[in-house]
C-alpha cells in the first residue's frame, strides 16, 4: 500500500508541476488577447468618429448636390451605430472577466 501511496503523491505533484506553467502561459496570452480587443475597439471608434466626421463636412461643402448630401447622411448613421457597437464592446471583456 505504501507504494500505491507514494505513487498517487507523485502523481499529485507531476500534475501540479505542470499545470502551474500551463495556467501562466494561459492567463499571459488571456491578457494578450484583452489589450488587442481594447486597442482593436478604440481604432474602431476612432476611425468611426473620423468618417462621421468628414461625411459631416462633405455634406456643408457641397449642399446643393443632395445625392451626395444623401450619402453623406447614410456614412454618418453607419458611423453613429459603429461607435455604439464600439462602446458596448469596450464593456464586454469586463463582462466575461467577471
Amino acid at each position: 500500500m505504501a507504494i500505491c501511496g507514494s505513487l498517487r503523491v507523485t502523481l499529485v505533484v507531476g500534475a501540479v508541476l505542470v499545470a502551474i506553467p500551463i495556467y501562466r502561459k494561459i492567463r499571459a496570452l488571456e491578457d494578450k488577447v484583452e489589450k488587442t480587443a481594447e486597442v482593436a475597439v478604440e481604432v474602431i471608434d476612432t476611425v468611426a468618429e473620423a468618417a462621421e466626421k468628414v461625411a459631416g463636412e462633405v455634406a456643408e461643402a457641397f449642399p446643393e448636390n443632395e445625392g451626395l448630401k444623401e450619402a453623406a447622411s447614410r456614412i454618418k448613421t453607419v458611423a453613429d451605430a459603429i461607435e455604439e457597437d464600439a462602446e458596448k464592446a469596450e464593456h464586454l471583456p469586463l463582462r466575461v472577466k467577471n
